[in-house]
């Protein structure tokens, strides 16, 4: 009988601790829902200049066109080569860095 006492009171509080991770899960998936914007975000990446103007594509690098000429801050940049942002650390003064990693010089 002894036994018999010992193991229900262990399977109650297994069941109170199961009830109990039941109900604190269910808050913080009820936080997340309500607040959407505290998600985790995937990073952005920086250091890109922005074109205001892309013409004439000659191809695609990661999926996303390249294009043969640009206009940047107003000054046009002609294609020059790929460099993946891993990779870049400098740019020469004629030099500008488009996303997803494409290097235009000024020409």
């Amino acid at each position: 009988m002894e036994i018999f006492l010992i193991e229900l009171i262990l399977w109650g509080g297994l069941a109170f601790l199961f009830w109990i991770m039941k109900d604190k899960l269910d808050g913080v998936e009820s936080r997340i829902a309500a607040n959407p914007a505290d998600q985790q975000q995937l990073p952005i990446a920086t250091g890109f200049d922005h074109a205001e103007q892309l013409t004439d594509p000659i191809g695609t690098y990661c999926d996303l066109p390249i294009y043969s000429h640009a206009r940047i801050a107003g000054k046009n940049y002609e294609f020059s080569h790929v460099c993946p942002q891993e990779l870049h650390t400098t740019m020469r003064p004629n030099e500008r860095y488009l996303s997803p990693g494409l290097v235009y010089i000024a020409c």
